[in-house]
């Protein structure tokens, strides 16, 4: 159903400039030791259920050696006109209308350049780069517990991923490059071993040549759920969908049709059947877009210009510059790996949590080894529906499924300090052992461009694939590794 898509506000801000951006895609680190942690881990959680669903707080701690960014940074990150340039981000709220009620988009990105003059008017032929987008389902609530009488729930919250800006050079902007680009999203990795199964066929009986068109990412827009940037969900994931391939398998089935299987109920679905990427790209005349113009906009809604705002900083408010912090995304540290980890999983975390801005401290340097966090008073929700409930939330999701994987299982002390608006900027600040605390800061309005889950790296993509495939033999319900046997 098409729906009436109206633009209910479009925000503006300037951005700050920063350090070359790195990216550093997951990689297999599998260990016999960690298998054996994990086969009776799972074992105990489907002691009464051969079948029961694997969440992110029973994996982690793990996934450092499972699955794991990257300790070595694989490539610098392209952005149109370098990261020494002053920009735009924008939030848009996008109203959907159709028979069944109101969908709510939150859409967020950045443009190439400041495009807007001092008397407030916009390059109508600026890019508008998507970065990600949020759908919020907002429904009656007559229990009471919630004020304004409705209750709001997250149901999806994507990253787009523009495979061109993956592999362009500095001097091709958003053209498509020459290189492949390999992702890692939990289907993809389905994908890479059904691949290899159906090529090791072919060669066995025919001796042919197989080329899978699946795998090159590169001239391709793809989503990718924000909780693949949290290790233990993205693992758990891959096991889950795996296990339950498996067990609707046929007798007799072989492992390339339990992968087929995998794939599907895998699917993270395409930015095109997002109704308002759809929509622009029609008026672009293009397969799938990324971003969008004012004129773009004005083909959708004649008024958008109304409800459009440039929202100057305050003067007590300074925005990260080139410099003002040191270069550390480039050393090869575990500081570096962890806050690699901490960017992708608190950005996931909070939108699960329905939490734009977020400021805490927390750390596990106490009597017990237990954590203490506290959440500053800047923190905001996307809607102001229970934001206790949407705190809380935030909060034991972040102490049991990613700071296991932080502290590696209590081992480490760790103190971390984290400024993060999604919009905006995060800063992560984070000492171990009691050492002084090393400084982060990402330009969180672009982060699908260092997104954990594609790389440019054929070995690595093969290493992963390898990698999970013996993860994942290891944990199907028809495993000897979890001790549990199917009658």
């Amino acid at each position: 159903m098409q729906g009436q898509i109206s633009i209910a506000n479009l925000i503006l801000q300037e951005t700050g400039t920063y350090n070359t951006q790195v990216s550093r895609p997951y990689e297999a680190v599998v260990t016999g030791d960690a298998l054996d942690q994990l086969g009776r881990r799972i074992e105990a959680a489907s002691a009464t259920d051969p079948f029961a669903k694997i969440n992110g707080s029973l994996v982690a701690g793990m996934s450092h050696n499972l699955v794991s960014p990257s300790a070595s940074w694989e490539k610098e990150i392209i952005i149109p006109n370098g990261w020494n340039e002053h920009r735009l981000r924008f939030l848009m709220e996008v109203h959907v209308t159709n028979n069944f009620g109101v969908e709510i988009y939150y859409f967020q990105g950045y443009t190439d350049h400041t495009g807007i003059s001092l008397q407030g008017t916009i390059d109508p032929d600026m890019p508008f780069f998507i970065n990600s987008y949020v759908l919020v389902n907002r429904a009656h609530d007559y229990s009471g517990l919630n004020s304004g009488g409705f209750r709001d729930v997250v149901a999806r919250a994507e990253q787009v991923i523009d495979g061109r800006a993956q592999v362009a050079a500095p001097q091709q902007g958003y053209q498509a490059g020459t290189g492949a680009l390999y992702a890692l999203r939990p289907e993809d990795l389905f994908t890479g071993v059904h691949s290899n199964y159906l090529t090791e066929a072919m060669v066995t009986y025919d001796g042919a040549t197989v080329l899978d068109t699946r795998i090159d990412h590169s001239k391709d827009i793809m989503s990718s759920r924000r909780m693949n940037g949290v290790p233990s969900s993205y693992l758990c994931r891959v096991i889950d969908n795996y296990r339950q391939a498996s067990t609707l398998a046929d007798y007799g089935n072989g492992q390339d049709d339990i992968y087929s299987r995998a794939i599907q109920t895998s699917y993270e679905g395409s930015p095109y059947d997002n109704i308002f990427i759809r929509r622009i790209s029609e008026i672009q005349g293009v397969p799938c877009s990324s971003y969008f113009t004012m004129n773009d906009l004005a083909y959708i809604d004649s008024t958008v210009n109304q409800r459009t705002s440039y929202h100057t900083l305050q003067q007590t408010t300074r925005l990260h510059q080139v410099g003002d912090t040191d270069d550390n995304w480039k050393a090869a540290t575990l500081e570096t790996q962890l806050a690699t980890v901490l960017t992708h999983a608190v950005s996931a975390l909070m939108l699960s949590s329905m939490l734009i801005q977020v400021g805490f401290v927390i750390t596990n340097m106490t009597i017990d080894g237990s954590y203490q966090t506290q959440l500053f008073p800047e923190t905001q929700s996307i809607s102001n529906v229970n934001n206790v409930q949407h705190h809380a939330n935030f909060v034991q999701r972040l102490e049991t499924e990613v700071m296991p994987d932080i502290t590696m299982n209590g081992q480490i002390p760790v103190n971390v300090i984290v400024y993060s608006d999604l919009y905006g900027e995060t800063e992560i600040q984070i000492s171990l052992n009691g050492a002084p605390h090393q400084v982060y800061v990402t330009p969180s309005f672009c982060d699908a461009l260092m997104s954990p889950v594609t790389t440019v790296n054929q070995n690595n993509y093969n290493g992963l694939i390898s990698g999970i495939e013996e993860i994942i033999n290891y944990c199907s319900p028809n495993s000897g590794g979890s001790n549990i046997t199917i009658i």
